[in-house]
């Protein structure tokens, strides 16, 4: 199937269905006619076959408890070992209503008020909330950028903050949000070494691990040196970007090591028990992982054809503004800065160009002219995206406000 044929059978105007995206703007952004290409989910059906079988269990009628089958735990780890060739056992899985979720239980359950967290700035802005309105420290270590290369880890920093701040967790996010890298193995065993000498324990957001390009490879931070941390890591990952379905409200939390398991099981055993799987997410989350291979391989063609695009008409028309390489993720982090002459970022987003995106401010790491482009959508949203910067960058006011 063609790029503009997935479109055209995927594509969804999801305006007036209370979607975050779009049905959010006039609360969030003051302007409900914005081009909306800001929160991280798409704009495409999730994968037929899993729709199907959601519907086929509505349609039968009971919706009492429900097991949750073998088969559901055998289509996770096949998918596991088939992309990233990575062996889960099936009593390391837990559950969770999001891989935010996930984070918090960890965090309370092996963390108290006044121990240290750090994470690698900029990074996607939800961290920041979940751990300074849990009453933990946020210790930020800056990722260095250099230019046509983008993002690097900073290890001396990195193990200095550690030391002073006496850090008890590093939140590691790989594919990185908002940078689109994807870091390598020798990258994580270098960072994930440090953690080890000093006692610290990792979690790990993959959530956009089914998302890497170009000859990237997204490598677990479990495969690490052949497993070699996976004593001190939690790793958490869901369908919700993979297959379009956040909202469904599930991921997964997987933890290897027994005695981790031990005391985070304790921890639920004295909330009352682990959260409850919703039915329609264990049923059309292990179809997308049985059947969705084609769409995902499809719906990426689209995303970094949409990248491509961006990249190559930037480079003809404007060529103050760098666009790095996209190793992963669906979201393209570009610092606008050239255009915005004594414009705040926000207003010549909003008031301007008429475009809902992100923020680099909410990412910190010194990246306040930046904003984050979703390109999870259908190609001529990106053709429009596009033709509003240039217009902006040469003058030509009216194409943007017709």
């Amino acid at each position: 199937m063609s790029i503009n044929e997935f479109v055209k059978a995927n594509y969804v105007d999801r305006r007036h269905t209370d979607s975050v995206k779009w049905d959010a703007l006039l609360d969030l952004y003051g302007d409900e006619n914005l081009l909306s290409l800001w929160v991280a989910d798409m704009d495409f059906k999730a994968p037929q076959a899993a729709l199907d079988a959601m519907q086929d269990y509505l349609k039968m009628g009971a919706l009492g408890y429900r097991v949750l089958p073998s088969r559901y735990y055998q289509a996770y780890q096949t998918w596991m070992e088939d992309h990233f060739t990575l062996h889960v056992e099936e009593d390391w899985i837990r559950f969770s209503p999001g891989v935010v979720a996930g984070i918090h239980y960890i965090l309370a359950a092996f963390t108290k008020k006044d121990d240290p967290i750090l994470l690698q700035t900029p990074i996607y802005a939800h961290f920041f909330d979940l751990i300074e309105e849990s009453g933990r420290p946020l210790v930020e270590v800056p990722l260095l950028y250099r230019p046509g290369q983008g993002y690097q880890c900073d290890f001396e920093n990195f193990e200095a903050k550690i030391i002073e701040a006496g850090v008890k967790v590093y939140l590691h996010c790989s594919p990185h949000n908002p940078i689109g890298r994807v870091w390598t193995e020798a990258e994580q065993a270098r960072l994930f070494e440090i953690c080890h000498r000093h006692g610290v324990l990792i979690i790990s957001d993959e959530i956009h691990q089914d998302f890497t390009f170009d000859d990237h490879i997204q490598i677990p931070a479990l495969k690490v040196e052949q497993g070699k941390y996976q004593n001190q890591i939690f790793t958490l990952n869901s369908t919700s970007k993979t297959f379009n379905m956040a909202g469904l409200s599930h991921a997964h939390l997987v933890i290897p090591d027994p005695k981790l398991r031990a005391q985070y099981d304790q921890y639920w055993i004295e909330r009352a028990g682990h959260p409850n799987i919703n039915s329609l997410a264990a049923i059309g989350t292990q179809v997308a992982y049985e059947q969705g291979k084609t769409w995902l391989d499809q719906v990426k063609a689209v995303i970094y054809h949409n990248y491509l695009y961006i990249k190559d008409k930037f480079k003809e028309n404007l060529p103050m503004i760098a666009i790095d390489p996209l190793e992963g993720t669906y979201l393209l982090y570009i610092n606008i800065e050239p255009l915005l002459g004594s414009d705040s970022v926000q207003a010549f987003c909003q008031e301007k160009a008429k475009i809902a995106v992100n923020y680099g401010v909410t990412f910190r790491g010194g990246t306040d002219t930046y904003i984050r482009v979703n390109l999870a959508t259908r190609p001529e949203n990106i053709e429009d995206f596009v033709q509003r910067m240039i217009a902006l960058s040469s003058g030509s006011f009216e194409r943007v406000n017709e």
